[in-house]
């Protein structure tokens, strides 16, 4: 289940990110794309979902490299 959406601006506007929940195993993931296309699922088992957020957040800004 998605929860939220992130698009990246300025020199990241390729970049977006949805912040997801796996309702069944309740844990959140975090799928990264870069136009459009989907680089990664990160896996964020045990973490909150600031940390979920902050996973999304990271992404769009540039501070995790793709």
């Amino acid at each position: 289940m998605i929860i939220d959406k992130y698009i990246g601006n300025a020199e990241y506007t390729t970049r977006s990110a949805e912040l997801c929940k796996d309702q069944e195993n309740n844990l959140y993931y975090v799928n990264l794309y870069n136009d459009s296309r989907l680089v990664e699922t990160r896996s964020l088992t045990g973490k909150s979902i600031y940390y979920a957020r902050d996973c999304a957040e990271n992404w769009v800004t540039g501070v995790i490299n793709g």
